[in-house]
C-alpha cells in the first residue's frame, strides 16, 4: 500500500481523483472509454490512461482510496491512513508534477500571482496551519 501511495505521489504524470479514486467500476468505466479512443488519445490522456492501470492494479489487490478530507489530505503527497490511500489535494486535482514532485510545494503554489491549478489548494493548506492567513489575502477585483 505504501508503494502505491509514493508511485502516485511521485511517478503519476495523468492521476485524476475523479476518473480514479471513486471506486473500481467508475475506473472500468472510463479505461474502456479511452480505450475505445485510443488511437486519437490526447499526451495528457494517455498519461491518464499509464496511471489508471496502475489504479486498477491496486484495487485489484484489494486496496482503496479513501474520500477526500482537507484537514487529513497533505498539499502534494499520498498518504495511507487506516489501511487506505489518501489522495492530495481537491476533488478533480490533477497530478501532473511529471515525476518530480520535489519541485511541487506548498510555498511555490501559494502564490496570489500564480494561475497554477495547485494554487487555492496550497493556499488552503497553509490557512489550515496558519489560522491569520486570511488576515494576509488581498481580494483582487
Amino acid at each position: 500500500l505504501a508503494y502505491y501511495a509514493a508511485y502516485f505521489s511521485i511517478r503519476a504524470s495523468g492521476f485524476d481523483y475523479e476518473l480514479m479514486c471513486l471506486g473500481k467500476e467508475k475506473l472500468l468505466f472510463h479505461m474502456h472509454d479511452y480505450e475505445k479512443r485510443m488511437d486519437t488519445l490526447s499526451k495528457k490522456e494517455q498519461d491518464t490512461y499509464k496511471d489508471m492501470k496502475s489504479v486498477l492494479e491496486m484495487y485489484a489487490r484489494g486496496f482503496e482510496f479513501l474520500p477526500i478530507d482537507i484537514y487529513q489530505a497533505q498539499a502534494v503527497r499520498f498518504q495511507v491512513i487506516d489501511g487506505k490511500v489518501l489522495a492530495f489535494g481537491d476533488k478533480g486535482t490533477i497530478c501532473t508534477s511529471g515525476g518530480k514532485s520535489e519541485d511541487v510545494t506548498v510555498e511555490k503554489y501559494c502564490n496570489i500571482n500564480q494561475s497554477h491549478r495547485l494554487n487555492g489548494l496550497a493556499c488552503a493548506h497553509l490557512a489550515k496551519s496558519d489560522t491569520s492567513y486570511f488576515k494576509r489575502v488581498v481580494k483582487l477585483k
